[in-house]
């Protein structure tokens, strides 16, 4: 959780996120992973008093890492 900071809104705005993620090894060094994450923003108001609809993001991300 948290608060958004959003150019000429009225308000920052809460912010609201969930990750989840895990990871698969491939041999000693190496592994492959996927991580998602969701993120909603209230919808601001800006300072005409115009409400706007709540902000969404989703993202997928694919992690191929090396452990040292």
């Amino acid at each position: 959780m948290g608060q958004v900071d959003i150019q000429n809104a009225k308000d920052k705005e809460l912010s609201k996120s969930l990750y989840l993620g895990g990871r698969h090894s491939v041999n000693d060094q190496m592994y492959v992973g996927v991580k998602g994450a969701y993120t909603m923003i209230d919808g601001p108001s800006d300072s005409l008093g115009i409400s706007y609809e709540d902000i969404t993001q989703k993202t997928v991300s694919l992690i191929v890492g090396y452990n040292f």
